[in-house]
């Protein structure tokens, strides 16, 4: 008898149609599968699919005969995932999840499982229907993307911290150490150095160093452009230079060598064309700067830099040139104001003393009225020059508003965690305002450029009887009082000086490793 055939040539023999599914299910490139809805997403079926995916046979699965398809799932991703499918099937909804696997061979794999419920007529759950699979090559350039978009993004945000730092009203040396931090925390390096050029453009200088032993610090200090010191061949040839073992190069002899530390980069710090210094980091993983992103952003960063010191360097002969054309101002204003007036309180005061010699006193009386009147005059003219002198920022915004924005701009952009704390109202002249100001900035300033602190805080105090109280205190590494004030560092004389002429007291509490911490009182009558 012979086999009827369909119209399209395809066979009729129910077993022959389940034999052609089955083949076709075998060849899929991943599971597919029938569950139940339990928290062991136990299988009651899977294609062979399962042994290529998991390293497991559809038999070691099936009612979790040897292995429990729940347990393959990492247990990190196991709760999220039975909670999308229990949330999916509440709503009647397909599910669709990613999630990881571990494989007979204890490799890890992303798979994309993609199913819905199953209902009887009466709306109970019979099963759960889907189809896993292999997922871990998109996920892996998923991944890898995201690293390289994270890895941008840490670059600009590295580039723009540091043109942060450099448009903060600070010092170079202040500009330099800010800068060297982010650098170090941008690239996650354990250690770092920036030397400058000095004006003769053949010995660079440090100017700033991070995580150095005090040996190898003084070892730095200083680094001659024609000899075989490695800052001095970047300095020379305007290229960068890494070493991935210092212990097997021979020119780190003279390096300052970290056995802790495997690897040496240095990057020059370059202006207009023009070496300006050298950026050095040191680091314990090659890897992690040997990828062209790391390079580029090194080498960024030196650019960066290169514009920071230029920029500083215009800033600098610029605040010269303000400061003299302001010198030439005020000897005009005193010579056209206040020396004018003076003048004529002398010859006031000569005609009236030749007036009283004379015998003619009321004359005489007059013309003291006139020098009283003149030198009140002087007097205010003198007053207003004096308040032209004050910073722009305590003029504008008063002391504690000064305290603040100095504190955001500086201590908060360099990842100081800071605190100003303000007791009472404050009722103080502009005089006291601008001596507290200036003991504040400066000793921020030695908290940034010395205590390597990563907390400051700022007390100020008016008590009831107008008594006031300033602390400025970090957790930093200290310092030795006594060699600071002997040495004139560290502007402690300065500071002493502006509080002890306004009939006030200052001192410091300090030590080695224990933070530091400045106190001002200042009596009412100041």
């Amino acid at each position: 008898m012979n086999k009827s055939k369909q119209p399209n040539g395809s066979a009729s023999d129910p077993q022959e149609m389940k034999s052609d599914l089955s083949s076709l299910l075998n060849v899929l490139p991943g599971i597919l599968y029938r569950c139940a809805h339990d928290n062991q997403h136990t299988l009651l079926f899977a294609t062979v699919g399962s042994q290529e995916l998991t390293g497991y046979a559809p038999a070691d699965l099936i009612q979790n005969r040897r292995v429990k398809y729940a347990d393959l799932i990492l247990p990190e991703d196991r709760q999220t995932l039975f909670q999308e499918i229990a949330a999916a099937v509440d709503k009647k909804q397909p599910y669709h999840c990613i999630y990881r696997l571990t494989t007979a061979t204890g490799e890890e794999r992303w798979v994309l499982d993609k199913g819905e419920a199953v209902f009887s007529a009466d709306g109970t759950i019979q099963a759960l229907e889907g189809f896993v699979t292999d997922h871990t090559e998109r996920m892996t350039a998923i991944q890898l993307l995201e690293q390289r978009v994270a890895d941008r993004t840490r670059k600009l945000s590295a580039l723009y911290d540091i043109l942060e730092v450099a448009s903060a009203p600070s010092d170079l040396q202040t500009t330099i150490t800010l800068s060297l931090q982010q650098v170090l925390k941008a690239i996650k390096a354990s250690a770092g150095a920036i030397h400058l050029l000095d004006n003769t453009g053949e010995t660079l200088r440090l100017a700033a160093q991070q995580g150095l032993p005090e040996t190898a610090s003084a070892r730095l200090t200083q680094i001659s452009v024609q000899e075989s010191q490695l800052g001095g061949w970047v300095a020379r040839h305007n290229e960068p230079l890494v070493i991935p073992k210092m212990d097997e190069d021979a020119r780190m002899k003279d390096s300052a060598h970290q056995n802790e530390l495997d690897v040496y980069i240095a990057v020059p710090i370059v202006a207009n064309n023009l070496v300006r210094g050298v950026l050095t980091v040191w680091g314990d993983d090659l890897s992690r700067y040997a990828a062209q992103e790391e390079m580029e952003l090194l080498a960024s960063v030196g650019e960066q830099l290169g514009v920071v010191v230029e920029n500083t360097r215009l800033r600098h002969q610029a605040e010269q040139l303000m400061v003299l054309d302001e010198r030439n101002r005020l000897a005009r204003e005193l010579h056209d104001s206040g020396t004018q007036s003076l003048y004529s309180v002398t010859l006031f005061a000569e005609a009236g003393r030749n007036l009283t010699q004379a015998g003619e006193f009321e004359r005489a009386g007059q013309l003291f009225s006139d020098v009283l009147e003149t030198g009140q005059q002087a007097l205010k003219e003198m007053r207003l020059l004096v308040h032209k002198l004050r910073p722009s920022v305590l003029e504008k915004e008063g002391l504690i508003r000064a305290l603040q924005h100095r504190l955001n701009a500086v201590e908060g952009r360099a990842g100081v965690r800071n605190h100003l704390v303000v007791e009472g109202s404050l009722d103080i002249s502009s005089e006291v305002e601008e001596a507290l100001y200036h003991v504040v900035q400066e000793a921020l300033n030695n908290m940034i450029k010395h205590a390597s602190a990563s907390e400051v805080k700022v007390f100020l105090k008016q008590d009831a009887d107008s008594n006031i109280t300033l602390t400025v205190m970090d957790n930093g590494v200290g310092f030795d009082i006594e060699t600071a004030v002997s040495g004139s560092g560290l502007g402690l004389i300065s500071m002493r000086e502006r509080i002890e002429n306004l009939g006030g007291t200052i001192t410091y509490h300090a030590s080695i490793g224990q933070g530091t911490e400045v106190q001002v009182h200042l009596p009412i009558d100041s």
